[in-house]
């Protein structure tokens, strides 16, 4: 009986450290890409859609002056 005792709560244990594990690494990695994406959006897109768009801008700039260089 004692190894049948063993064996549930070894299972019991088992599923228990899984299950927690489990739920920790999906909900950290849910609230860690939520976080990212809306940290992301917020903070480099809002203020880099000007500064990309005249980046964009000279570099095309940049290949038309090559262009017409050559």
């Amino acid at each position: 009986m004692g190894g049948l005792h063993s064996g549930t709560l070894v299972d019991f244990i088992v599923d228990f450290i899984v299950d927690f594990i489990v739920d920790f690494i999906v909900d950290f990695i849910v609230d860690f890409i939520v976080d990212f994406i809306v940290d992301f959006i917020v903070d480099f897109i809002k203020p880099a859609s000007s500064a990309l768009r005249s980046l964009l801008v000279g570099f095309l700039e940049m290949l038309a002056y090559c262009g017409e260089f050559r």
